[in-house]
Formats: structure tokens, sequence, C-alpha cells
């Protein structure tokens, strides 16, 4: 996925975050990869963990990672270290382009369970650590993915992470593609994209080389003579569910497009 990160602003806003929760936090693509992270973003615990083995923090985040995804919602667990971690998604027109995850924190006095899979001299130091780490209760994380969202919220609505145009090419052609029948006016199609009228005009002129209003009527037309072709429906009907609720205006557009009315055409195709 093509994503522009606004990078010094990022990781501003995620060391501010760091500062006053004291919660570690990574800005991760949609791939899983490190976008930013805070400047402590590791406590000595896990640094130490993912030394004797890293295999177990991998697999850990890539669990929660998975929950995200599957749910696009945020999600709460215990790390295969014992630890207390959270993860919420980024999502830009119902896109996930990346994820926010957090924590290393413990919520009790109970040892972690990796222990069986970690060098023996290594116990001894990674409990000292476990007890300096600081100490959350699930209502402390869930109020701290709240101010998350709120941020996310603020990192899209800023432009500190962007859709390339490319990607929004793609995103616009297959939101058109799935709401032929629908209203497509260009307010309609720039609040659903979340993006300026400029920008989604320069991105159809680049890549489709039209204009917006251009491009959904040829997708139209594309739709309609699928339909005339492979099903019985009426006429007035195949006009409805290719968003075109005036029937005269359905034809004329048909015929400019095709050189023949949707009658022949679908004629013209049976003989």
């Amino acid at each position: 996925m093509n994503i522009q990160y606004d990078l010094d602003r990022l990781n501003e806003i995620i060391n501010d975050f760091y500062n006053v929760t004291g919660l570690s936090i990574t800005l991760l693509d949609a791939s899983y990869n490190d976008i930013t992270k805070n400047a402590c973003t590791k406590q000595n615990f896990c640094t130490l963990i993912q030394k004797c083995n890293a295999h177990i923090c991998l697999k850990s985040d890539e669990k929660i990672l998975k929950k995200c995804a599957q749910t696009k919602e945020a999600a709460i667990h215990i790390c295969d270290a014992g630890l207390l971690d959270a993860a919420l998604p980024v999502i830009i027109n119902e896109e996930i382009v990346g994820y926010i995850i957090m924590g290393q924190v413990r919520h009790n006095d109970e040892f972690f369970s990796a222990k069986n899979n970690l060098p023996e001299k290594s116990i001894p130091l990674l409990r000292d650590y476990y007890d300096n780490l600081p100490v959350y209760s699930y209502a402390q994380i869930k109020s701290a993915l709240k101010i998350t969202s709120a941020i996310i919220t603020k990192m899209v609505s800023e432009k500190m992470i962007v859709m390339t145009t490319k990607e929004l090419a793609s995103i616009s052609s297959s939101y058109i593609d799935a709401h032929l029948g629908d209203n497509l006016s260009l307010v309609v199609l720039c609040q659903k994209l979340n993006v300026s009228k400029n920008r989604l005009y320069k991105c159809f002129h680049q890549y489709f080389n039209c204009t917006i209003s251009e491009y959904i009527t040829r997708k139209r037309v594309e739709k309609a003579s699928e339909l005339l072709l492979n099903t019985d429906l009426p006429l007035s009907e195949v006009a409805e569910k290719t968003g075109f609720n005036d029937y005269s205006y359905f034809f004329k557009v048909f015929k400019k497009s095709t050189g023949c009315t949707p009658l022949e055409f679908k004629k013209e195709y049976i003989l």
C-alpha cells in the first residue's frame, strides 16, 4: 500500500503520548513494519526478552495485529512474555493503512509465562526488570486506547498519514465500481474518500486521463453493457442499477458512448 508519512509530526505526537502515559508506542504500516516509535520504545525487560528469544515478541505482536486486522477494532491482550499490550488499526477510506501498538507494562505481580523458552541464567535479571515495569489496569489501557483513537483521527485529518495519488486512484476506482447505482456526486466522493476536490480532480486526470464525471459515466455504461449481455433484466432496471435514474438520459448517454441504444446493443449481441 502506497502511503506517505509526515515523520517529524508523527514522531512529535508519539513522543508526547509516551511522555504523558509512559506507554511504549509504535506506529506500523499495514504489513507490520515500523514507521515511527517513541524515543524510549523498549523497556529493559522487553529488550532482554528479544535478545534471548526475539520470536516470542514477534509472534505475540503478530497475534494482536491480526486480531485488529480481522475486526478493524482495538484489541488488548497479555503478550507471550506476560505483559499487557494493546493495538488499534489506522483506517483511511475504510481500508487499514497501519496500526498503533502500545504497552510493555504489567497488569499484576505474576511473573511472565515465557520463562521456559529463555536461558535459565537470564531469569533473575528479567525478574528485576519485570518488577520495575509500570503497572497498568485494563481500565487504564482502555482509556489510553480512547485517547489513541482521537490521535489517529488527528493524524489522518491533518494529513500526517495520507494515501499517495496512485493509492487514491485505486481506492476511488474500487469505491465507484461498488456504488455505481448510488449517488456518486463529487461532494459524496470527497466525503467518502476523505479528500479535497482539487486532489481528486488531479488524481483522475493523472491516472484516468478524464474528469471524475466522465470516469463515472464510462463505468456505468460498461456495467450497463454487462447487464444487458448477461441478464434478462428490463432496460428500466438496468438503468436503475447503474445509477441512471432518468430512463431517457440512460438511452442518450448509452448511445453516445456505444453508438447504439441499449435495445439495439442487446439485439445485436443476441443475433
